[in-house]
């Protein structure tokens, strides 16, 4: 074990359930953010072109801030089960359906 950090089973259980539990909403979510920029306009006054490309905008910059915190929470969870595998063998990440995450080669990442 690296350094003196102590593992802590509950900690670690329940910080990587909230971030499995964003990812997940956070997938979901993005199949209803896939539609928003196929609203057509709804008309071709000037005025209506100029809100609808704010519109579109708008969804662009959504799309993206979504695509970042989906990676921001990836990149915790892939640190938080790289310490799972340091202190835990990666018991936890197994138990919690994250052995997506595990290297095919680390203790903990074999089939149960």
């Amino acid at each position: 074990m690296a350094g003196d950090l102590q593992y802590d089973a509950a900690g670690m259980r329940s910080a990587l359930t909230m971030l499995r539990d964003l990812i997940a909403r956070l997938d979901e979510e993005r199949g209803d953010l896939g539609g928003l920029d196929t609203v057509p306009a709804p008309g071709t006054a000037p005025a209506t072109e100029r809100f609808h490309q704010r519109y579109l905008d708008w969804v662009g910059e959504v799309s993206e801030e979504h695509a970042a915190t989906r990676e921001q929470a990836q990149r915790a969870v892939d640190a938080l089960v790289a310490i799972d595998l340091e202190y835990n063998a990666g018991e936890l990440a197994n138990e919690l359906g994250l052995r997506t995450h595990l290297h095919a080669d680390a203790p903990g990442s074999g089939d149960r």
